[in-house]
């Protein structure tokens, strides 16, 4: 869900800001909250836990101060590092100062341009597709052993390699270099678990635990100092994956 909070003084300007958010997620099937804020204080009083899903939609001149909402997103920027900034403003000779006082919004949008509902549908967008891939590598890789439900963190898996003493079983290596035996083949891994690429026809891996691939010798190098073969055929499509 992305918690969305805006700052605006002017109340006609914060409810079609809100409605507009509201259009926009309703319409892209974005599960969100909302809510508005015309003083600095209250926004601070009621910022939320920090997380990734956080979007802070702030005016820069609220109550006749030009750079209250640049003090705000400092105050912000300190307790959610994480969080999605976007200032929405008629100064936008105030937009330099975002990067001198290391704010790192993710966008800034002019009031008087007249796509403020275009320009807030792609920031928004953009933070819930990145918020869905934080989602999808934190599920678990869960598998069944002997009637058995067992789950291990996704980002502890590094890669499963085919059996070779048992064609009908493979073997699961964690980034702690431990190793479990599944009772599956890749094949069946495969379909279990859709992040898992193939890499070869002995190895499916995770992609996010890769460092960097050997081009010349054809080996995909872990951060934990594993490596495992990548073949030709699957080359390509690996390096569009962690490139």
């Amino acid at each position: 869900m992305l918690y969305i909070s805006i700052l605006e003084d002017n109340p006609t300007q914060l409810d079609q800001i809100q409605q507009a958010v509201k259009h926009i997620c309703t319409s892209n099937n974005i599960d969100y909250s909302v809510h508005g804020f015309r003083r600095t204080d209250d926004l601070l009083t009621a910022v939320p836990e920090p997380s990734a899903s956080n979007v802070f939609i702030l005016d820069l001149e609220i109550n006749g101060h030009r750079n209250a909402g640049l003090h705000v997103s400092q105050k912000l920027r300190s307790h959610d590092p994480a969080a999605a900034i976007i200032f929405i403003t008629v100064h936008e000779e105030f937009m330099y100062l975002t990067y001198k006082y290391r704010i790192g919004a993710l966008d800034f949008i002019a009031k008087d341009y007249g796509h403020i509902e275009q320009e807030l549908q792609k920031d928004l967008l953009h933070v819930n597709q990145a918020n869905l891939k934080i989602a999808d590598a934190e599920r678990p890789f869960t598998y069944t052993d002997y009637n058995h439900t067992i789950s291990i963190a996704f980002n502890k898996v590094n890669l499963i390699e085919s059996n070779p003493h048992n064609s009908h079983s493979a073997i699961l290596s964690t980034v702690d270099h431990k190793q479990r035996q599944l009772n599956y083949n890749l094949r069946q891994l495969e379909k279990m678990d859709s992040r898992l690429l193939r890499v070869h026809r002995s190895f499916l891996i995770n992609p996010h635990q890769v460092n960097r691939v050997d081009l010349r010798h054809k080996i995909v190098h872990f951060y934990n100092g594993d490596t495992c073969p990548v073949s030709r055929l699957h080359l390509s499509h690996l390096l569009n994956i962690v490139s």
